[in-house]
Formats: structure tokens, C-alpha cells, sequence
């Protein structure tokens, strides 16, 4: 089965697109720990630290990088398909 020229365009553009706009508007693993920690420390100094558990700061760092993965095999995935359909 042959495809038009243009069904590679249609199929990765979006692929691509949401690949940059999730890594541009995520930020580093760096910066959301330490926008974590800056939120403890603020808990803590105004006496709230009881009603967060820290350990959920390992769980974020997982969620985090599973969240790079997906956006990284969807980057790869729209590269790759336009190359397969020729």
C-alpha cells in the first residue's frame, strides 16, 4: 500500500510539536527539585510541614523522568515515521 507524500507531514508534525512545547514548558529535574525543597522548607517555617510527606520528592523524581521518556520516544517516533513510509 503506497501513502501520499503528505501523510508522513500529517502523521509526525503533531508528534513533534507536542514534543517541544512539553520540554519547553517543563522544568529541569534540577529546578523542580529545588522548587521542591524551597516549598518544604516553606512549609516548615510556617508550621505546615506535618501535612506533606517528603518522601513523595523521590516519587516526583520518578514521575519526572518517566514523563522525559515519553516525550523523548514520541520525539524519536515522529522522526522516524516519515523515514519508514518511503
Amino acid at each position: 500500500m503506497s501513502y501520499p507524500s503528505w501523510f508522513g507531514f500529517i502523521i509526525s508534525t503533531p508528534g513533534g510539536v507536542v514534543a517541544n512545547f512539553s520540554e519547553a514548558s517543563c522544568p529541569t529535574s534540577i529546578e523542580a527539585n529545588t522548587l521542591l525543597s524551597g516549598l518544604l522548607k516553606m512549609y516548615k517555617d510556617q508550621e505546615v510541614d506535618g501535612y506533606y510527606d517528603p518522601s513523595l520528592l523521590s516519587d516526583y523524581k520518578v514521575r519526572y523522568n518517566l514523563f522525559m521518556l515519553v516525550v523523548l520516544f514520541i520525539g524519536l517516533i515522529a522522526i522516524v515515521i516519515p523515514f519508514v513510509i518511503r
